[in-house]
């Protein structure tokens, strides 16, 4: 049997590079030169094929010394003791969040440019009180010119047709207006997310059914918008006619005939009867601009209280994870954590702020504390940015810093490992490593033999003496320390 079939080690790339760095030729040269041809297993059977679990040498240093690799490793582990659902469904709700997040500021930023565009347009309308206070001049002036020979009660009739009048006219042109936006809603799909990349992992069959589930609901939620716009559309336009029934009935009253004609009669009157009109039309614009910006701002309100609200969010559902995550396994315990990543956090921050403004500064230098001290950074932060209150650098605006800042989760789960009461940092480098291998060999369900490579670049001599060897005899696994290839 070929020498090269010997090797059956997972790491068996990492041993040939850790080998040929250290002056050793490919370690299948190494093996062909030397008299073992095959392996000879305790069962009998003789199988080059079998696994072998082998920790090159300084694998356990490098693990126990560098806290990034470390940090990957323990989520690796965990996926292997059952906890992988729980990780992925963390994953998949981040992801969710912020997608969810980033179309929530879009909204947010669309409703403050149309109270924008609308204050503008308040402005080049009128002010409401100047409007208000030259129709009561004007009345007063009708009031005092108005010698016609009509009696109290005519005139009284007259006033209050002429106000249903007014009333109607207001209100039919409300509720077309209201008609133009409906229609207008009609060109979006109530369905806005096309969730058909969703179902990328289904296979085939359940794939095409459980697509055509969803294309024949959306196309029917659709028809049903559209359909209940319609009904709307239709009691505004049953609106409309009540409304006109009402002014042609005023219209038409004997008192509203003869007034009118008698106002016609007189220039200066008419002139100032147009003139009220005109103002009231103008009032009856302000108001309903008004209006708009007034239902504007509380659509504002609620998507910058979701926002934060589902901003909060990645702080719970971190929290939750940690319960799930902690495990513990022959006197070690995997204790997750959640940190603050504060300097991702200023970096965002120190991108796109104009640091030349102290205040900018100071919301660049934020220090973590506490989620409830952070909710409340975040609130004002975000209130600054609607307001277009901070200075921003080339390239940004307040919606774009937004988010980069509100759609991203800065809570990270860290992991501490415990053992016989001593924290991982508070160990010694030996102790550390004999503790990552504990980890690898404790927590990991595979049952084939571990070759070690020169253990003693990894631990120190009390590490062996006192754990290392006490630990192999208790749980007599099979592991070769290999102090020496030869």
């Amino acid at each position: 049997m070929p020498a090269k079939k010997f090797l059956k080690i997972d790491q068996k790339q990492k041993l040939q590079k850790a080998l040929k760095e250290n002056g050793h030729p490919d370690i299948r040269e190494r093996i062909a030169n030397s008299k073992m041809k095959c392996i000879s297993w305790k069962d009998g059977e003789i199988n080059n094929e079998r696994q072998i679990e082998f920790f090159q040498q300084g694998y356990l240093y490098e693990l126990a010394t560098n806290d990034l690799k470390l940090s990957e490793l323990v989520p690796n582990i965990l996926r292997m003791k059952g906890k992988e659902d729980f990780l992925e469904s963390y994953s998949t709700t981040k992801d969710e969040l912020k997608k969810t997040l980033s179309t929530y500021i879009i909204d947010l930023f669309e409703v403050i440019l149309n109270i924008e565009k609308r204050s503008n347009s308040l402005s080049e309308i009128g002010d409401k009180k100047g409007v208000e206070d030259e129709i009561a001049k004007l009345e007063a002036k009708l009031t005092k010119l108005d010698s016609l020979q009509l009696s109290e009660s005519e005139c009284q009739n007259y006033e209050q047709h002429k106000k249903k009048i007014e009333d109607s006219t207001r209100l039919r042109d409300q509720f077309s207006k209201d008609i133009v936006q409906i229609e207008k809603l009609k060109e979006f799909s109530l369905v806005k997310e096309d969730l058909a990349h969703h179902f990328s992992a289904i296979s085939d069959d359940e794939r095409i059914e459980i697509t055509g589930f969803y294309d024949e609901l959306k196309s029917q939620t659709n028809k049903q918008w559209i359909g209940l716009l319609d009904q709307s559309i239709g009691r505004l336009k049953g609106k409309i006619e009540d409304e006109e029934i009402k002014i042609k009935r005023s219209e038409e009253n004997p008192d509203y005939i003869k007034a009118s004609l008698a106002y016609k009669n007189s220039s200066q009157l008419n002139e100032i009867q147009d003139r009220i009109k005109e103002e009231k039309s103008r009032l009856n614009e302000i108001e309903a601009v008004i209006s708009e910006i007034s239902e504007l701002q509380r659509q504002k309100e609620k998507f910058n209280q979701k926002i934060l609200e589902l901003h909060n969010t990645y702080f719970s559902i971190t929290d939750n994870l940690l319960a799930q995550l902690s495990d513990s396994q022959d006197g070690l315990d995997i204790k997750p954590f959640k940190q603050f990543e504060i300097d991702r956090y200023r970096s965002i921050l120190e991108g796109a702020l104009n640091l030349i403004s102290p205040s900018n500064r100071k919301i660049s230098e934020f220090e973590y504390q506490d989620n409830e001290q952070y909710h409340t950074e975040i609130s004002q932060l975000l209130d600054s940015l609607i307001s277009n209150k901070l200075t921003l650098k080339s390239g940004y605006n307040s919606q774009s810093l937004a988010t980069a800042i509100m759609t991203e989760c800065f809570y990270r789960v860290s992991y501490d490992l415990v053992y016989e009461g001593d924290k991982f940092k508070q160990m010694s480098d030996g102790k550390k490593a004999f503790v990552v291998l504990k980890l690898l060999l404790d927590f990991s369900d595979k049952k084939c033999p571990i070759l070690i490579d020169q253990p003693e670049d990894d631990l120190d001599n009390r590490a062996i003496y006192l754990d290392l060897v006490k630990y192999l005899k208790k749980k007599k696994f099979s592991v070769k320390l290999l102090w020496q290839l030869t």
